[in-house]
């Protein structure tokens, strides 16, 4: 078995007036049908979490309980069972309905054998959202890849939020030929970034949403990252400071709810990941659904990644710290000589942060397993994904190209290295051109 999908939806108003969780698995097909499940966000353990007054090992039993519930349905305890005893077994709770289904915390099923599953890289939990009818998607990979990080979180520096991401870049083989716009609201990020010297890396002030816009649309990234505030009222949306608006003390002028992020970008290559590294891009409104949920559903984008809840700027960046080199990892394997289509496992992305916003919990007597079962930090952070797999379109002539491309471009950086060029960034260079030549050689 490759995964398990949980479908989950709500209760008809007309036939309960206090709507209850419905599940059934989706995946394996089952013909059970759907159960009830007796949760919902007023109850005292699920308040508790949702509220953050969380009792000693509270995680651990919210998770706990949550699991046995679904175990009440015997595919559904099949299902997982068999999860558990796989090598690898991504789990999936398809989302089928607004509120309470977006709201109950997934990500933290525990079971006595696996743990918590979603911390663990043989059951990565995501969530799957169905894309609209008329949504009609295009999936398209040119290399080298493209990250456009637009980060404007006002009152808040981005400095750290750009040297995570940036680490994860240079640590990985294809990230030697990245390409990564930065658009920020402030001037002296802008000039460390321009201070690097690195062809790779242009950096501007944001002035306005159509600025904006035109980047997007021009550049066409194969990332769309934010670092912003964000909120889930009146409605899901993104909050974005101008470098005006950062100078002057002024609240952003820039709000991006999904029909304008959708509007950013190109529709013939729109971006394979978006990441909204915010307060509640994954926590729906009152009556709809969350900004990362809708990106999916109404707009189409393959995988979106987003918080539940608000976060501290600390576990942003570390977030992205630990995202970065697994997104690169999944560029690097697509440099296959001779592909033209792949498909892209997203839901790997998601373990690396959990495990280590966990990490940045333990204290003084707290063990990774303590601080797990006792915080929900590291269950914040949720990916929604299509439930169609993400297979992309490796152009022909750029995939039979990349080779070259990338050999072209690392002995231009090698041969305009300078003297204060640090050894070990020359050593690096050398070492993915020599793996790069023998890889081509015939």
């Amino acid at each position: 078995m490759d995964r398990v999908v949980l479908r989950v939806s709500t209760t008809p108003p007309l036939q309960d007036p206090l709507p209850h969780i419905l599940f059934s698995l989706e995946y394996p097909p089952g013909i059970g049908g759907d159960q009830r499940l007796d949760l919902t966000p007023l109850q005292p353990m699920i308040n508790a979490y949702l509220t953050g007054a969380l009792a000693a090992d509270g995680v651990r039993q919210l998770g706990r309980h949550l699991f046995d519930a679904l175990m009440q349905q015997p595919e559904v305890a099949a299902a997982f069972n068999a999860a558990i005893l796989a090598d690898r077994c991504p789990v999936y709770v398809y989302v089928r309905g607004l509120g309470i289904p977006e709201t109950l915390p997934w990500e933290a099923l525990w079971n006595a054998t696996a743990r918590f599953l979603s911390l663990d890289e043989r059951w990565p939990i995501s969530r799957m959202m169905p894309t609209a009818q008329n949504v009609v998607t295009s999936d398209i990979y040119r290399p080298p890849p493209r990250i456009l990080a637009v980060l404007s979180c006002l009152d808040v520096s981005a400095r750290n939020q750009w040297e995570e991401i940036w680490k994860g870049v240079q640590a990985s083989p294809v990230g030697v030929f990245a390409e990564i716009k930065v658009l920020t609201s402030e001037p002296e990020l802008r000039r460390h970034i321009e201070d690097l010297g690195d062809p790779r890396v242009s950096a501007e002030l944001l002035h306005s949403q159509r600025q904006l816009e035109d980047v997007a649309q021009r550049f066409r990234p194969h990332v769309l990252h934010f670092f912003s505030h964000g909120t889930a009222e009146p409605v899901p949306q993104l909050l974005l400071a101008t470098a005006s608006d950062r100078a002057a003390g002024l609240p952003e002028t820039i709000v991006l709810e999904s029909q304008q992020v959708k509007a950013m970008c190109s529709p013939d290559e729109p971006p394979l990941l978006v990441v909204l590294n915010c307060c509640k891009g994954g926590q729906p409104g009152g009556d709809t659904l969350s900004l990362a949920g809708d990106l999916v559903y109404q707009r189409g984008f393959p995988a979106v990644m987003g918080m539940r809840e608000q976060i501290l700027a600390e576990s942003a960046d570390t977030l992205a710290g630990a995202l970065y080199p697994e997104i690169m990892a999944i560029f690097d394997e697509l440099r296959t000589p001779g592909a033209t289509r792949a498909v892209l496992d997203w839901s790997r992305l998601i373990v690396a942060p959990r495990i280590r916003l966990c990490q940045a919990q333990q204290g003084p007597g707290a063990g990774f397993s303590t601080a797990a079962a006792n915080t929900k930090e590291w269950t914040v952070p949720v990916l929604y994904v299509r439930p169609t797999a993400c297979e992309v379109n490796l152009e022909a002539e750029a995939a039979s190209q990349t080779d070259q491309l990338s050999l072209q471009l690392l002995r231009g950086m090698l041969a305009a290295a300078g003297p204060g060029t640090p050894d070990s960034w020359r050593e690096t260079l050398i070492a993915h051109i020599a793996r790069i030549e023998a890889e081509v050689a015939p």
